[in-house]
């Protein structure tokens, strides 16, 4: 490869390249950089290849006619972003990153920077914060890097397109010592596809389940990895089904306002009390059934204490410092009052408890309570009481003659035990204890370790992911890290163990 690098004026340059594969063929490359103030930049890079390894690929053939087998294709990407200060405090993001195939990013993962990923996300964003008060324009398009077909379409990917938000911070409730938020969001989940996906199976409570999006022609596609095969496709009957399909588009309208205060005692005991109201309106694109809305209060009070020591020689003002705090903490949360009328969208049991640390996984399609669009989907926290223990230290030292403080160690231990699980009536499999959370960050001068595991101690294994990262002067940085992660763990449900993914 060659390249040409043009330094066109103090705030902006671009750079051409021409690389050439001995098999591939010939890339043409194009890098261009600018900076329209201190605080305002932006870069694009694209690049086109004639591939002519490509065509031979047996992932891409088997989803091309025999005739097209060993024919070069036409292979791009363009990968553009800017962070633009605009007038009023308004702030303008861009961000696109896309490829002609899904296995662009693997074969060439310097360009797309995404090997790996789930998605490839293109997003915007219109942003101002003023005086306490938060407002956004969002939206973000993903392109599904899952699929087994390279060159599928992406039809089927959900949407946030767009989300709207407004929020007001802790401010003070008149005079009192209450303080009081709110936060308003509205988001439209929307797919170039069917706003509802055929499943082949409704849950079933009393037997195995094997969910999976409907296939044919024949049953030879009636398994979960039918996907992989070329012969078969989705099968759409053309009408909803609420008790076996599954809504993937709609509109949500979320409302949260809390109220809250904190009562220290002795210096180092705090309670701290706390009323929320929430409600979330959903508006789905379906003949029957098409709007739901869930309201509830939330009561919450936490318990901290806080113990702390400061090392080092605090005779000498400038001298290097550290502050080890150790808090523990114990919450209460409890939801008094609840009205959510069933709906399809929340699957077959409407009231299943969940953690607020837990995440949506695709293991959720095989579970009583179904997939949804996120965690505020989700109505967690029932009946809770949270132990944990957060351990920090901060460094105090001096530049140029004044103080610069940061944390260089934490590390955070929690698990929750959820009484309403245990104590609901009608409950299969009670597994009130929460997955136990370890969560440990170190900074020490240009090195930094990133750790988190979460034990499940009813099915006995550990999610984890560890990240250590040494950054050199110049600003790069050198990084190893371990991601284990076990699928479809569920209540009452074995894990199995091939279901385990290792990445290095």
């Amino acid at each position: 490869g060659q390249s040409i690098f043009w330094a066109m004026d103090r705030s902006q340059d671009a750079t051409f390249t021409l690389k050439n594969y001995e098999r591939r063929g010939l890339k043409g490359l194009v890098n261009y950089r600018y900076m329209l103030s201190e605080t305002s930049y932006g870069e694009l890079a694209m690049g086109f290849l004639r591939d002519r390894v490509f065509g031979n690929d047996e992932r891409l053939n088997a989803f091309r006619a025999p005739n097209e087998a060993g024919q070069p294709l036409n292979r791009w990407f363009a990968k553009y972003e800017h962070y633009l200060d605009l007038p009023e405090g308004y702030i303008h993001r861009l961000q696109i990153n896309n490829a002609s195939d899904l296995q662009y990013g693997k074969d060439f993962p310097l360009e797309t920077r995404n090997h790996g990923d789930s998605v490839m996300e293109n997003r915007m964003s219109l942003t101002k914060n003023s005086g306490g008060h938060h407002f956004s324009v969002d939206s973000s398009y993903y392109v599904n890097l899952l699929q087994y077909d390279p060159i599928s379409s992406n039809n089927d990917s959900v949407q946030r397109l767009p989300e709207l938000r407004y929020a007001k911070t802790y401010a003070k409730l008149l005079d009192s010592d209450w303080l009081y938020n709110l936060d308003i969001n509205s988001t439209n989940f929307a797919r170039g596809d069917f706003s509802y996906d055929d499943m082949n199976a409704r849950y079933d409570p009393n037997g195995p389940n094997d969910r999976h999006l409907a296939a044919g022609p024949d049953p030879v596609c009636d398994t979960a990895d039918w996907y992989n095969n070329k012969d078969c496709v989705r099968v759409r009957d053309g009408v909803f089904d609420p008790y076996t399909d599954l809504l993937r588009a709609g509109n949500r309208l979320d409302l949260r306002g809390s109220i809250t205060r904190s009562y220290r005692f002795g210096g180092f005991f705090d309670i701290i009390p706390k009323l929320s109201y929430r409600e979330t309106t959903y508006q789905f694109n379906i003949d029957e059934n098409p709007q739901n809305t869930r309201r509830f209060i939330r009561t919450e009070i936490a318990n901290k204490m806080l113990f702390s020591r400061v090392f080092g020689d605090v005779s000498n003002l400038q001298s290097k410092r550290y502050k080890h705090e150790i808090q523990p903490e114990v919450t209460l949360t409890a939801i008094p009052w609840l009205s959510h009328p069933a709906h399809p969208f929340f699957g077959f049991q409407q009231e299943v408890p969940a953690f607020s640390q837990e995440n949506i996984s695709d293991s959720d399609l095989n579970n009583p309570y179904g997939l949804q669009f996120d965690f505020t989907d989700r109505v967690y926290d029932r009946k809770l009481v949270t132990v944990g223990i957060t351990n920090k230290i901060t460094q105090k030292r001096w530049r140029g003659g004044a103080p610069e403080y940061r944390q260089i160690f934490f590390w955070k231990l929690a698990q929750s035990y959820d009484f309403y699980q245990q104590e609901a009536p009608g409950q299969g499999v009670r597994q009130p204890l929460s997955d136990f959370l370890s969560d440990l960050r170190v900074t020490v001068d240009n090195f930094e370790v990133y750790s988190r595991a979460n034990y499940f101690p009813y099915q006995r294994v550990t999610n984890a992911s560890t990240r250590l990262r040494y950054n050199f002067p110049t600003g790069d940085f050198l990084q190893v890290a371990h991601v284990q992660n076990f699928r479809n763990i569920a209540p009452g449900l074995d894990v199995d163990p091939g279901r385990r993914t290792e990445d290095y």
